[in-house]
């Protein structure tokens, strides 16, 4: 029993649009900045080390609810009753945020080092 929409099947492909898996992850992974960039001030104005402490559970919290949001919305597995959909969009917007994570972390080792790299090459090092 698959349920059939105007754009495509039931399992989230669709003609035309991005996957809502991969839709889900880069909106993870972009809302790692933006959260950094809006939560920035916060920590200025109030000048505690113990803010930083506070904001964790938000970049922990926001983009797994974001993806889980976005595959809840998403055709992906209509079909499937609601008892074994939600537990399954649980652990795949888990999974979204664990590899995003993962690819921030990359990212901002890459930066840290080709940062580095180019320090020790105007040096002269």
């Amino acid at each position: 029993m698959n349920s059939m929409n105007g754009n495509g099947n039931g399992n989230g492909h669709t003609n035309g649009f991005t996957p809502p898996t991969i839709l889900a992850g880069f909106v993870c992974l972009f809302s790692f900045p933006m959260i950094y960039l809006a939560t920035r001030p916060v920590a200025w104005l109030f000048h505690a080390q113990w803010i930083h402490w506070l904001l964790v559970p938000l970049f922990i919290l926001f983009p797994a609810s974001v993806a889980y949001i976005i595959l809840y919305r998403s055709p992906w597995h209509r079909e499937w009753p609601g008892s074994k959909r939600i537990p399954s969009l649980i652990l795949a917007s888990a999974l979204i945020f664990c590899v995003a994570l993962f690819i921030a972390g990359l990212v901002f080792a890459i930066a840290c080092l080709l940062t580095d790299f180019s320090r020790m090459s105007v040096r002269g090092e």
